[in-house]
């Protein structure tokens, strides 16, 4: 036999248990109720004792609203975090592949140029639409 344990306010799965018919004990922890039946956590949720699907997750951003049973809009201060955290993955992306350039062996002029780009890199922060726009500098 499946079963799906979940949340009886919520309706969240928590986990799905197989086990063989005549191993029914099910150790459910307080809050909790069980279907008989497979689930998946990711897509479903149980509502008035069914299972039901969720729909289409509009961004990677959006979080499930259990009391609304809807997908939420990130908040300005998550969408803010998530500009931030985009663009400074981004930098240290640039600077990494630029890094051979300060090596001992490199020349000079080669390595001055680069040194220029790396520290533009490293200014993003100070522009004054940062992190909503962003002017990149051009690689050498």
């Amino acid at each position: 036999m499946i079963y799906s344990i979940y949340d009886k306010t919520t309706g969240e799965i928590r986990r799905v248990i197989r086990c063989p018919k005549e191993q029914i004990e099910i150790q459910l922890d307080a809050g909790e109720s069980y279907l008989e039946q497979d689930s998946d956590d990711a897509t479903q949720y149980v509502r008035d004792g069914a299972l039901a699907t969720k729909p289409s997750r509009p961004t990677e951003r959006h979080v499930w609203n259990w009391d609304t049973y809807t997908w939420d809009s990130p908040s300005a201060d998550a969408e803010y975090e998530y500009r931030i955290e985009t663009a400074l993955a981004r930098r240290a992306d640039l600077l990494a592949a630029s890094d051979w350039t300060q090596l001992p062996d490199v020349p000079l002029a080669t390595k001055e140029k680069y040194a220029e780009y790396r520290q533009r890199l490293r200014d993003i922060t100070k522009q004054p639409g940062y992190p909503h726009q962003i002017h990149w500098p051009t690689e050498p």
